[in-house]
């Protein structure tokens, strides 16, 4: 039981991060900041540049550590 416990409280003192994309939703979460950074920067260049359907461009994307924002682009439509 006391590995366990270990095991929570190691899990929960790990930063949490997350992408959010308006008109989409949360597109990433999880504890790799690296992972998070790129979903982040995709996302963003989607925003600015647009996909092939179309609901992407202009969306404001929202780096986030433990709920609160980190970076955030502001989409332009």
């Amino acid at each position: 039981m006391k590995y366990l416990n270990t095991l929570i409280a190691a899990y929960e003192s790990t930063p949490k991060w997350e992408v959010k994309v308006s008109n989409v939703g949360t597109v990433f979460y999880g504890s790799s900041v690296s992972l998070a950074s790129a979903t982040f920067s995709e996302y963003k260049e989607l925003s600015q540049t647009g996909n092939p359907l179309g609901k992407l461009r202009g969306a404001t994307v929202q780096l986030c550590k433990n709920g609160k924002p980190v970076e955030t682009y502001e989409g332009k439509l």
